[in-house]
């Protein structure tokens, strides 16, 4: 089975809207479907390619441990939510780990 961290582009195909996961144990293929919004953000990591023509490099070029380093805007948008629900240690906390600013 492939991990997220071992996701190649060739396994997600956007006609169909489903991503290749691997092969359950009786070797069929494990296929699963993904949304728009998953579709949104497969296409804004799409366009930071460092390789645009080689269907191999990983969706996930780094550890999944830094969020901040594939979805900025997704740890922003959730440190500004816990801020406005006043919840201010929460996305210090955040920021602290993620490293973000």
């Amino acid at each position: 089975m492939v991990e997220a961290d071992g996701l190649r582009w060739l396994e997600a195909d956007f006609l169909s809207k489903v991503v290749t996961i691997g092969k359950d144990m009786n070797g069929r293929t494990l296929s699963v479907p993904f949304n728009s919004a998953t579709e949104a953000v497969l296409l804004e990591m799409g366009t930071q390619l460092t390789r645009p023509n080689d269907p191999h490099e990983p969706v996930f070029p780094r550890r999944y441990r830094e969020p901040d380093k594939f979805f900025p805007r997704a740890v922003q948008r959730a440190q500004d939510a816990l801020r406005e629900a006043g919840r201010d240690d929460e996305a210090a906390r955040s920021t602290a780990y993620h490293g973000t600013a």
